[in-house]
C-alpha cells in the first residue's frame, strides 16, 4: 500500500515499532495510521482526530506575529480559539494568536462560495492589524467539501496587500493526506520566505518543540548555557523570520516532534536528532548527544554544566522515591521509553493498555487485547483496570473527567502542561518531584475509592 503514496504520506502512514518500556516488556508494533486509528465506537467521536484544532493548536497559533483566519463556521473558529497556547505580549500588536478571526461560514456560502467573504475578511484584517507581518488561512471540513479554491484568493490577495498570505488545507476528513499537505504547506512557506545567506554559523541550531505552554524557554536556556545559538524555532515561539530560517543551522533538535523534523530535513538537507530535557537523566543524555554534533568548546560546556547541576538535580529526585516507588502509571496510548524516563527515575512503574505494565514484583503483564482507548468498550477499560489497579492514569483524552469523577487520578491536559512547562531540565527537577507527589497522593482518592462498594476490583496495598 505504502508503495503507491508519495513520499510526504509514507512516513505517517507507516507502523511504528515501539522499543521495549522494562525489562521483561517485548517489543511492540503498532499498526499503521490508517487501520487502527479510524476505528471507532459507534456514537464516540475523539475531538483529538479534528485536523483543524491540531493545525491552530500545534503548528500555527503559536507563530507569533501572523494573523490566522478560519475560514469556515465561526463554532470551529471558537473551538480552536480555546485550544490556542498564548504567548506573552499585548494582543493585536505583538501577537495575535489569541484573536478569533473567522469568516463566519453559512448555509448561503455553501451554496454560492465562501471565496468572495474570505478575501474581503483577509482585507479587513490587514487594515484592522497593520502591524502583522503575514497571514494564514485555515479551511476547515465544509470549505474542502464544497471545493474552495483558498490557494488562488490567498495568491491574490498577496499581490495586492504586498504581504504573506499562506493557504493551509486542513480539512479533518481527509486524515493522513491533510497531514501530507499541511507538512508540503510548511515546507514550501519555508522555501519562499528564505533568503539566500552565506554558511550557517558553527554553533548555529534550529528547535522543533510545541508551544507547550513556554517549554521552550527552558529548552533555549539549556542551549545557550553550553554556547549554542538558537537562530530559529518553530511552532513554539515561532515567527515570520524563524520559519524563514529554518536551513540555517548545523543541527535541528526535535522535541517529540520526530515526524515533522524528519520531512522537513529532507527539504533542508540539515542533520537532526531528537532530544528530551524532562528529569535530570534525560537532560544529561540530550545534552551530551547535541554536543557531540559540535566543537569541544560545546562538549566542554556541557559536560561542566552537567557536573555541576546533575547530582544536586538527581539528589531531589531520590528524595520522593520512598513515597513514590512502585506506584503504577498506566497511560491507554502507545508509551515511548523517553516518554516514561522521568516516572522510572522516580520509581514509578510505568504501563500501556497496548504494550503491558509491570507488577510490583516485577513480573510484565501483557493486556488480553492491546486496544486504543478510542478503540475499547467502558466494560473493557473497567476490566482493564481492575487487572491493572494503576495509581495515575493517562491517554484518556476528552474522557479524562469522566474517569476522574469515578476517583481516578488522571494525568489532565492542565497538569500535563505544567510538567512540560515547569519540569524542565535540571532547574525543574525539584518541582517534578512536587508534582509527581501531587499527581499521586491526591487527597481525592482518599475521599472516594474507585473500588470498594461497588467491587470492580480489590483493594491493594497502596489502597486507602
Amino acid at each position: 500500500m505504502n508503495d503507491t503514496l508519495p513520499p510526504k504520506e509514507k512516513l505517517h502512514r507507516q507502523g511504528t515499532r515501539y522499543p521495549p518500556l522494562a525489562a521483561g516488556c517485548p517489543p511492540f508494533d503498532l499498526p499503521p495510521w490508517n487501520r487502527g486509528l479510524n476505528r471507532m465506537q459507534t456514537g464516540r467521536q475523539a475531538i483529538g482526530h479534528c485536523l483543524y484544532g491540531g493545525q491552530t493548536a500545534t503548528l500555527w497559533a503559536p507563530v507569533r506575529d501572523l494573523l490566522h483566519i478560519t475560514h469556515g463556521p465561526v463554532g470551529c473558529g471558537v473551538y480552536a480559539q480555546a485550544n490556542r497556547p498564548a504567548t506573552p505580549g499585548p494582543e493585536g500588536l505583538g501577537r495575535f494568536s489569541g484573536l478569533n478571526l473567522c469568516t463566519d461560514f453559512l448555509e448561503r456560502d455553501v451554496v454560492f462560495g465562501g471565496e468572495p467573504k474570505l478575501a474581503l475578511a483577509i482585507r479587513e484584517a490587514a487594515r484592522l492589524f497593520p502591524l502583522q507581518r503575514g497571514m494564514t488561512l485555515l479551511s476547515t471540513c465544509p470549505v474542502a467539501l464544497i471545493g474552495d479554491d483558498i490557494g488562488s484568493v490567498a495568491r491574490r490577495q498577496q499581490e495586492r496587500l504586498g504581504t504573506p498570505v499562506v493557504a493551509v488545507h486542513c480539512a479533518g476528513f481527509r486524515r493522513g493526506e491533510g497531514i501530507g499537505d499541511t507538512h508540503a504547506t510548511i515546507a514550501d512557506t519555508w522555501r519562499d520566505w528564505a533568503r539566500p545567506s552565506a554558511a550557517p554559523a558553527a554553533r548555529a541550531v534550529t528547535l522543533f518543540c510545541r508551544e507547550m505552554d513556554g517549554a521552550w524557554r527552558g529548552i533555549v536556556r539549556l542551549l545557550e548555557s553550553i554556547g549554542l545559538d538558537v537562530v530559529a524555532r518553530w511552532p513554539g515561539g515561532g515567527s515570520r523570520r524563524s520559519i524563514a530560517r529554518l536551513g540555517d543551522s548545523r543541527l535541528v533538535v526535535g522535541i517529540d516532534m520526530e515526524y515533522w523534523v524528519k520531512l522537513l530535513c529532507r527539504r533542508t538537507g540539515q542533520p537532526w536528532l531528537e532530544a528530551d530535557f524532562l528529569g535530570p537523566g534525560a537532560s544529561a543524555a540530550s545534552l551530551r548527544a547535541i554536543a557531540a554534533h559540535f566543537d569541544d568548546g560545546v562538549r566542554a560546556a556541557a559536560e561542566a554544566l552537567i557536573a555541576s547541576q546533575a547530582g544536586e538535580a538527581r539528589a531531589r529526585l531520590d528524595a520522593c522515591r520512598e513515597r513514590l516507588a512502585g506506584r503504577l502509571y498506566l497511560s491507554l496510548a502507545p508509551v515511548r521509553p523517553r516518554d516514561a524516563q522521568a516516572f522510572a527515575e522516580a520509581g514509578i512503574r510505568v504501563g500501556s493498555a497496548l504494550q503491558g505494565w509491570p507488577e510490583a514484583d516485577g513480573r510484565w503483564r501483557l493486556p488480553e487485547r492491546p486496544l486504543r482507548y478510542q478503540e475499547m468498550s467502558p466494560e473493557q477499560v473497567d476490566a482493564l483496570l481492575a487487572r491493572a489497579r494503576p495509581d495515575l492514569l493517562d491517554g484518556l483524552g476528552q474522557d479524562g473527567p469522566l474517569w476522574r469523577r469515578r476517583g481516578y487520578a488522571v494525568l489532565d491536559d492542565q497538569a500535563r502542561a505544567e510538567l512540560n512547562r515547569t519540569a524542565i531540565g535540571f532547574a525543574g527537577t525539584e518541582r517534578l518531584a512536587r508534582l509527581l507527589q501531587r499527581l499521586f497522593d491526591s487527597p481525592l482518592r482518599k475521599c472516594i475509592p474507585p473500588w470498594g462498594e461497588s467491587g470492580s476490583r480489590p483493594a491493594g496495598p497502596n489502597d486507602p
